[in-house]
């Protein structure tokens, strides 16, 4: 993983960005190298900052030119697969001069253009200058594991990894109205109605599984070249079934162990993060250690230490933890969103962001974790009504039965009265009452929790979220979403860039992903059990508490009582008065005020302020 960042002016105009406004904001991402590149025109520049993972030597420094001397590349993430796409090109006559994943993407795209995307499986952001077309294109992987923002105008195309060196070309306007009422309204830092927009008005997203072309007039066209395809699994036994998931999933693990540094593991004691680090147990090379990261709070009700313990025990690891806590938490504050850049949910980022750092410190830098896994596989409980709702359309006698499985297994009741065969039935109709009843409130009602009228007549028009659709898959698509899968993907990749650490995602093969999406329901939740043929495939693997445990935590801090230091109460305080001296709100709800501390820091984010 890397910093990138470039520009593309159009005639007239002149580079905003040099080396020393690039280079000092992505350090952190890149601390191994540094370099840059415009063309001859002064029209075009390529910044870059290296963490270097694969071929560690000079020869792999990026910006790298190709071998015909046509395209220029700068590179963030890691292309899994790369030796198999080697061996596939050097079939077609191409000679590397290196061996990085980067000259692999490089020399692919040189042949094959767009068309190359189809076959990476990676986490990946990167612009490829065509020097004699002048042509840029730039793309982001299937998932947005790796950030790529960008500002577009009549005099510029400029993109960076972060926002900070998108500051230094033109201010960064803080949330407006719109921006304002979704987040403290709904909870919700993006447009639903538009996944290139982002929570700063001017700034945008490229959304994953998309890339960009940008003309020498300035112009620029998206396009977009994956989604989710279904296969036919109605043949395959469950023996065959289970099997071929567990084959999946080894093989994106091993891909993902591909490095020439050291690589580890973040162990939470979950189900996704301790599947990883029995399946590396079992594949890793005899004698040597996997290492793992953790986080534990002693004392609190729900640490998840004993589960960690219990993969420990069944493994053959090299264990590290840290112990995060009030203090640090509040001393961490600034320095986290200084790199997340947006509002965070909660202090567990706080937490995570300190087992990245515990990770640098013993000399790994590279993690794999277990993101991605609740999203394909059901894991979440607020899966449980569309589930239901699947059902209900392919078995209708059994849904009161599964909705008795739910309640016994968790001690949770879903709703199945008549405004859930209402959703079911009619996809959206809430998300339409809702609209409607917003639009005939007076701006100042206690509905819309003390945001400032002035906010409410300007922002209550937005809406509150896309219409997901029935069912299961349905809900798994759109918690993929920006504002779903996206914000925990920012979350550790900037958490993990702050420190120099790359992080690897198993879960997110596209193979894997479209494989999940084709299953039968059964096999992602049945009789109350979430994420069922992850269990399943693993159960041998895992010690039997994990793989077959109900609860689910991950890094959970004791929020509540950090929450009530001293240190809290102040920063609490001023945010509460700045957003009332601002015309935000008229008055602080309790509930909110993690809210309004992260909306405070926003704003001063925006404005340059400490």
């Amino acid at each position: 993983m890397c910093g990138i960042a470039g520009e593309y002016v159009v005639k007239g105009s002149r580079l905003m960005t040099g080396e020393s406004d690039a280079f000092p904001m992505l350090a952190h991402r890149g601390p191994d190298g540094r370099g840059a590149w415009t063309n001859t025109e002064g029209r075009v520049g390529l910044f870059h900052t290296r963490l270097s993972i694969i071929d560690l030597e000079e020869r792999s420094a990026q910006p790298m030119i190709s071998a015909n001397g046509n395209f220029v590349i700068i590179f963030n993430g890691e292309i899994y697969n790369f030796p198999e796409l080697k061996k596939e090109l050097e079939g077609r006559g191409v000679v590397f001069r290196t061996t990085s994943d980067t000259e692999v993407l490089l020399e692919g795209f040189a042949l094959d253009g767009e068309k190359i995307l189809a076959r990476l499986d990676g986490a990946f952001a990167f612009a490829v200058f065509d020097i004699k077309k002048e042509e840029l294109f730039c793309a982001r992987d299937r998932f947005g594991e790796k950030p790529f923002y960008f500002i577009a105008n009549p005099q510029r195309f400029a993109f960076a990894s972060e926002l900070k060196v998108l500051k230094q070309i033109e201010p960064i306007n803080p949330p407006g109205p719109a921006e304002i009422f979704r987040y403290l309204f709904f909870g919700n830092l993006f447009d639903p109605d538009n996944d290139l927009n982002t929570f700063y008005p001017g700034i945008s997203s490229l959304p994953p599984a998309h890339y960009i072309k940008v003309q020498r007039s300035g112009k620029w066209s998206l396009g977009k070249y994956w989604e989710t395809e279904p296969l036919n699994l109605n043949r395959l036994s469950e023996a065959q079934i289970t099997e071929e998931f567990y084959n999946l999933f080894e093989t994106s693990v091993k891909r993902r162990l591909r490095s020439d540094v050291p690589v580890g593991t973040s162990l939470s004691g979950g189900l996704d993060s301790s599947s990883i680090a029995v399946v590396i147990n079992r594949i890793k090379e005899k004698g040597s250690l996997q290492k793992t990261f953790s986080a534990r709070f002693p004392g609190f009700e729900r640490d998840e230490g004993k589960f960690i313990d219990k993969v420990i025990e069944s493994c053959n690891l090299e264990p590290f933890s840290v112990t995060p806590d009030a203090e640090s938490a509040l001393g961490y504050l600034d320095t986290v969103f200084f790199h997340q850049e947006f509002p965070f949910g909660s202090s567990s980022i706080n937490a995570q962001f300190e087992v990245m750092r515990l990770a640098r410190s013993k000399g790994v830098k590279v993690l794999l974790d277990g993101q991605g896994a609740d999203e394909i596989l059901g894991g979440y409980h607020y899966f449980f009504p569309a589930y239901l709702e699947s059902v209900m359309f392919e078995n209708p006698g059994a849904l009161f039965k599964e909705r008795k499985n739910i309640q016994n297994l968790h001690g949770l009741a879903p709703k199945t009265g008549p405004g859930f065969f209402a959703e079911a039935l009619l996809p959206g109709l809430r998300h339409k009452a809702g609209n409607l009843l917003r639009k005939f409130k007076n701006p100042a009602s206690p509905y819309f929790a003390g945001i400032h009228p002035e906010i409410v007549s300007e922002g209550k028009r937005v809406s509150a979220n896309r219409v997901r659709g029935a069912g299961l898959n349905a809900a798994l698509r759109f918690s993929l979403r920006p504002s779903g899968l996206g914000e925990l993907l920012r979350y550790a990749d900037r958490n993990s860039m702050a420190h120099g650490v790359e992080v690897r995602l198993p879960f997110l093969s596209h193979e894997l992903v479209n494989f999940c999406f084709s299953l039968p329901l059964k096999y992602k939740i049945r009789k109350g059990w979430t994420k069922y043929i992850l269990r399943k495939s693993l159960e041998n693997l895992l010690p039997e508490e994990i793989a077959w445990r109900v609860d689910k935590v991950g890094y959970e801090p004791p929020q509540k009582q950090w929450l009530s230091a001293p240190g809290f109460a102040e920063r609490f305080k001023e945010a509460e008065d700045f957003l009332i001296r601002e015309k935000i709100i008229t008055r602080a709800l309790p509930h909110l005020q993690w809210s309004y501390l992260m909306l405070h820091m926003a704003f001063k984010f925006c404005r340059n302020e400490k």
